[in-house]
């Protein structure tokens, strides 16, 4: 398992070069040995699969992406439920996937799943939460539905304020940047 983990680190410092091939071939070879070693449906397998996934974005292979994302997902559903916080993110790299094929609905709907399981897992008045509206509200703002995107940031903007009890930090103005850019947009 340690070579597997080499090939992983590999994976990730070339994917940082942007170097795509090259981390694409030593996530593949991790691959092959987690595969090996500690079988197909095993969790530390779909960790490879969701980096895979990423290259075959970044590399605007979207349909391979999508392929290797869901059997990321597939695995770790079934290992620990659907509510796992490992969802979290293959959710928001679908939902990446689909932004970047210009199927703004079904990004959504995977985002909204990112951010109802991050609700769940950890509480509605965390950061984790808030940035997860922010996300959503992006993509409305960029699709120009205001509505709809105001009302993540300003769900976006509650919670921050609870957290932080102050409105003098820099992600409290970001929210209300957010905020006043889709009214600038009205």
């Amino acid at each position: 398992p340690e070579l597997a983990t080499l090939y992983n680190n590999l994976g990730i410092v070339y994917q940082t070069l942007r170097e795509y091939d090259k981390s694409y071939k030593n996530f593949n070879n991790a691959l092959l040995i987690r595969q090996h070693n500690l079988g197909e449906n095993h969790p530390e397998t779909a960790g490879i699969y969701a980096e895979i996934a990423v290259i075959f974005t970044l590399k605007g292979n979207y349909d391979k992406a999508t392929e290797y994302n869901n059997k990321a997902l597939t695995i770790f559903k079934e290992k620990y439920g659907e509510e796992n916080p490992a969802n979290i993110k293959i959710l928001q790299n679908i939902g990446t996937v689909y932004l970047k094929k210009n199927d703004v609905k079904t990004a959504v709907e995977y985002f909204n799943k990112s951010l109802e399981i991050t609700k769940k897992r950890y509480e509605i008045w965390s950061l984790a939460t808030a940035k997860e509206y922010t996300k959503v509200g992006k993509i409305f703002s960029k699709e120009a539905k205001n509505d709809a995107a105001l009302s993540y940031f300003e769900n976006a903007l509650k919670i921050l304020r609870n957290v932080y009890q102050t409105d003098n930090h820099i992600e409290i103005a970001e929210a209300l940047q957010n905020i006043g850019i889709v009214y600038q947009d009205n």
